[in-house]
This record gives structure tokens, sequence and C-alpha cells, in this order.
């Protein structure tokens, strides 16, 4: 039986969200958000933007309850809640889309692509919005880019089991 987790990042969206589709196809998924409290200590997180994102995660919530799922909130640092998720899941996949941010994100992934390999787990990371983060080419990226207009909206997420936990970590409010 196959186990995945959907990380949600800051792409937080249920339509034409690629990754959240892919992790749905397993047997059961992990819908998962992670603020790491490390980036609470950045000074480019202010209050207006954990507001934002403190509604944002709520609208996300109430989408996914239209698939049977429900958000499994976590804060504090992304590779222990990561590590435990895999080892009490059984994980072997994660899906999310691709991030394109600041340098704290750059350190966290490479980060994250280490531990993941350690831990034998597949790392799928799909683009957003056809925005091309890797293997990017001068000459065709206005061709990938009407190939990925062209190509229609990502289909729903498939009505998996989705998994609950119970509140591993600190919550959002704290």
């Amino acid at each position: 039986m196959s186990t995945s987790i959907i990380f949600f990042r800051y792409d937080l969206r249920i339509k034409d969200n690629e990754a959240l589709f892919k992790a749905s196809l397993h047997e059961k998924c992990l819908p998962v958000f992670i603020l790491d409290t490390e980036y609470l200590k950045l000074e480019t997180t202010s209050v207006f933007h954990l507001n934002f994102l403190n509604e944002s995660i709520k609208n996300l919530s109430e989408n996914l309850k239209n698939f049977g799922a429900e958000l499994n909130f976590y804060k504090g640092d992304t590779i222990q809640i990561l590590k435990t998720l895999i080892k009490k899941f059984k994980i072997r996949s994660i899906y999310s889309n691709k991030i394109f941010k600041d340098n704290f994100f750059f350190k966290l992934d490479s980060k994250l692509r280490d531990f993941f390999a350690a831990e034998n787990v597949d790392w799928i990371e799909t683009n957003q919005f056809g925005i091309q983060l890797s293997h990017r080419q001068r000459g065709t990226w206005s061709l990938d880019w009407r190939k990925f207009v062209m190509g229609g909206l990502s289909s729903p997420p498939q009505k998996t089991k989705f998994i609950k936990t119970n509140s591993l970590f600190d919550d959002f409010s704290k």
C-alpha cells in the first residue's frame, strides 16, 4: 500500500495543482503544510505576510474538505517534521511545487534533497504557473511556455484516502 505526502509550500491551490493531483493517485495521501520556525526568524517575515499566510492556509483547509481531506499543519523544523512523518507513515514519495523564493528556501531545498536521498524518498517537484526553475534553456523558454499554456489545467485531486494526523507539533496559533 503506497502513501504519499503532498507538501504544500507556497502554492496553496487546489485547482490546477499538478503536485496535489499526482500525490492523490496513491492509495493514501497526507496533505501537509509546515511553517518552519527558522523562517519566522527572517527579517523579511512580517506580521502582514503571516496574517495573509494564515488566511490562505484556512482557505486551503476548507477547500481540501471538498475532497474528503484535512490539512495537517505543523510548525517547527521542516526536516525533523518530515522525518517523523516519513517514519510513521512509511512514506516513499513526496510531492510539492517548486518555489522561487529567497536564499532561505534555496538552502532548505538543498538540505531536503540530501535528506530525501538518504531516506530513499522520491521528491517529485512540479512547476507552478509554467515558470521553469530548472533545466531552462535560453532559446527554448518561450516554446516551453507556450506548450505549458496550451496544455490545459491539471486534473483535480482524486478521492483517495486522505490521512489526518494527530497533532505531532505546535499549531499555527501559538
